[in-house]
């Protein structure tokens, strides 16, 4: 599984949420850091509105849309993913 993650360099909320993550086991997942400013054509292709916004993939397809580390934990946990 894959997790997209959406930020822009001066979003605090996007940086508040790469240090809680860091907190978290995401062995099982290959996280890839979207920087809006250089591309904007996937944020256009997933229809970032928001930022920070940590989309899941498993394969090609979206499993889940989480935009905080509350929802992120949710997430894993009810997947039983380990955290």
């Amino acid at each position: 599984m894959k997790i997209l993650k959406f930020s822009l360099p001066n979003c605090v909320p996007c940086k508040v949420l790469s240090k809680q993550m860091e907190d978290l086991d995401l062995s099982n997942f290959e996280v890839q850091e979207v920087n809006l400013f250089n591309d904007t054509v996937l944020g256009f292709e997933y229809k970032i509105k928001n930022v920070p916004t940590l989309v899941i993939l498993d394969g090609e397809k979206e499993v889940e849309r989480v935009k905080n580390i509350t929802q992120l934990k949710e997430f894993l946990n009810y997947n039983k993913w380990k955290i």
